[in-house]
């Protein structure tokens, strides 16, 4: 039924689109061929199916690095050399990074050597698949994006640059599931939860096919859309790292979203307290039953008011935080989905309200470097008897204003990152961007589940600052959570966890230490 229901997906969206005249296009980005350890056919089959049989415009042969010969990826090359043909289809040499964690990149030379595998040499870590392919991602002549990222497939965000690796898959076909981009499916580790960290990821759609099972159409049934003024490799590797694609789990929909004219992908600001608007529209295969609108993941503006396959919508969002990122989702009938790539949204500090100088912690060390990184935390850090604040800042479990966890056992306090900035001198860090960004914790509990979220979410936050575009900025607030303690009797105690920030750039280095203290309540 699945295969029935695919074709006739992609014979509407082929009557409808007039390929020759419109600029979306449409492609599998992550499928495997007889070359990896577990799948089956040919290379110049697959492509010649995901041309022929299942009207793709573009595809990547993504097998697994480690099972690959040079022969083979010798085999892989030349077989995507045949098959790309500009205008008419786009056939990747492509390769999936499989280690530690799961990457695909994908090249404009069919000639480029893979690392783990083949003609590379050895790629066992992420800084090393970095290094490997990152002045080629930087040249446009590749792109990259995360796989599957499913908690039986965790990545290490932490040793994650999302310079490299530009895209998520929010839909895999192969696992069966949406990779959580809404709120209401965000676990611990995916893609919602890396945009709350920080890291700006645009979303992309894939089968991950490992069969060209004929019955059920798989090759095709996850999705990722580009608009592109034309169809070539080089164009297409342009959106891509540019997060100006988006994703779908097999429906061929046209969607273009833009917040304030700025389009998917981009970044743009607005004062804090104002709102933007954000416009989709959508020209879908069969009529769009809703489109929706989320901010960082939570939904803010959902219309139903769509007479026929053309659906446009446009809503106001209000900035309320200085990180945010604002995305559309479009529903066809009870299980066709299509999702925008997200627009960041840089909330601007219009009066110390917004931005209070007291959740700054102050900086420790000489004045000259301490600008290069620091802490800060809601709502503020404690102040000692003279007034002056401390790197030190105290709740009370339960506390709305500063326990932002419904759990009775801990306070989960919002701790952000900044680099280039020093609130206690006004004039702008003369220092180089922060090449280097370490969290260490103190007074931690080896193998507890809330200590080793906290060195996972404090990680991944210093990874995406590390790598943001600008320097002189703050990532998003982060949740730390600081367990109370337990007497043997049961009594709750008072529970502290002490952070260390190392930052490091050429010669010069910062440390700077925060405390956070959680008291039971009743104290």
């Amino acid at each position: 039924m699945h295969g029935i229901f695919t074709l006739l997906t992609v014979l509407l969206a082929v009557s409808w689109s007039g390929q020759a005249q419109a600029r979306f296009v449409w492609g599998d980005l992550h499928a495997h061929s007889g070359l990896s350890d577990d799948g089956v056919g040919d290379p110049r089959d697959f492509f010649r199916d995901a041309r022929d049989y299942y009207l793709l415009d573009f595809v990547v042969l993504s097998d697994h690095d480690i099972f690959l010969t040079p022969e083979e990826e010798a085999a892989l090359n030349q077989a995507a050399a045949e098959y790309d043909e500009p205008g008419r289809f786009v056939a990747f040499p492509g390769v999936e990074w499989t280690h530690a964690w799961h990457m695909n990149f994908y090249f404009r030379d069919p000639d480029s050597p893979i690392c783990g595998g083949g003609s590379g040499p050895p790629c066992d870590g992420g800084p090393d698949a970095r290094s490997f392919y990152a002045s080629r991602v930087f040249a446009d002549e590749a792109a990259a994006h995360v796989n599957h990222p499913h908690p039986l497939s965790t990545v290490q965000w932490s040793k994650m640059r999302d310079d490299v690796t530009t895209n998520v898959e929010v839909w895999n076909t192969h696992w069966n599931r949406n990779f959580g981009p809404e709120g209401n499916d965000s676990w611990f580790g995916g893609p919602l939860w890396a945009l709350r960290m920080g890291f700006r990821l645009g979303f992309v759609g894939a089968s991950d096919d490992h069969t060209r099972n004929d019955l059920f159409l798989f090759l095709g049934s996850g999705l990722t859309g580009c608009d592109v003024e034309e169809l070539t490799r080089a164009a297409i590797i342009d959106a891509l790292r540019h997060r100006r694609c988006y994703a779908s789990n097999g429906t061929r929909v046209a969607l273009r979203f833009d917040v304030g004219g700025t389009s998917m992908g981009g970044e743009t600001s607005a004062p804090i307290g104002s709102a933007v608007t954000a416009n989709v529209s959508a020209i879908a295969p069969t009529k769009p039953t809703a489109i929706e609108i989320l901010a960082n993941g939570i939904s803010v503006a959902r219309t139903e008011d769509c007479t026929s396959g053309t659906c446009s919508f446009s809503a106001p969002i209000p900035i309320n935080e200085e990180y945010n990122f604002i995305y559309a989702k479009v529903y066809e009938g009870p299980t066709q989905r299509t999702w925008s790539s997200p627009v960041w949204v840089r909330g601007i500090c219009g009066s110390p309200q917004d931005c209070p100088v007291e959740r700054f912690v102050p900086g420790m060390g000489h004045a000259s470097t301490r600008c290069l990184a620091g802490w800060r935390v809601v709502p503020a850090a404690d102040h000692n008897s003279a007034g002056r604040l401390r790197r030190r800042a105290t709740c009370v479990q339960g506390d709305p204003e500063c326990d932002f966890d419904a759990s009775t056992a801990a306070c989960t306090f919002r701790v952000g990152l900044c680099t280039g900035v020093d609130p206690e001198q006004p004039a702008p860090c003369s220092l180089a961007p922060a090449q280097d960004l370490r969290v260490t914790a103190m007074g931690t509990d080896s193998g507890s589940l809330p200590d080793d979220r906290n060195a996972q979410t404090l990680g991944a936050a210093a990874q995406a600052l590390l790598s943001a575009e600008a320097p002189g900025r703050c990532g998003p607030y982060v949740p730390v959570i600081v367990p109370l303690r337990q007497s043997a009797s049961g009594t709750l105690r008072r529970g502290t966890r002490t952070f260390i920030l190392r930052s490091a750039t050429g010669k010069r280095r910062d440390r700077d230490r925060l405390t956070l203290v959680c008291e039971p309540p009743g104290r």
